[in-house]
């Protein structure tokens, strides 16, 4: 059987047709956008920026020991909490205040 010359350019646009489609159809897969926990190039969602922590110091002699602890102006947040959840604000108890004693449960964070 003898192939023409036109069967075999439409058949050779046909495979350059379908090879280009092929093309696309997997080049969309590669670079299609991926959720943000797996994409490499995301890594700073919800952080915040790299900054110092500074602590004033009554006097020059404690900032120079860096005691931060020794600060007058220092307050640690480590320790026993009191606090009461209620699932929405408008279902608190009656009355509550901030620093009251009330119902209040004791936690440890």
């Amino acid at each position: 059987m003898k192939r023409s010359k036109t069967m075999v350019a439409k058949n050779g646009g046909f495979l350059a047709a379908l090879s280009g489609l092929v093309f696309a159809l997997s080049a969309g897969t590669l670079f299609a956008e991926r959720p943000d926990g797996e994409n490499p190039e995301i890594f700073r969602i919800n952080k915040e920026r790299p900054h110092a922590i500074t602590v004033p110091y009554g006097t020059r002699t404690l900032a120079l020991r860096g005691e931060t602890r020794e600060s007058e102006y220092y307050k640690s947040l480590n320790g026993m909490w009191r606090f009461h959840w209620s699932p929405k604000p408008g279902e608190r108890p009656a009355g509550l205040k901030m620093g009251g004693r009330g119902s209040w449960s004791s936690r440890i964070r």
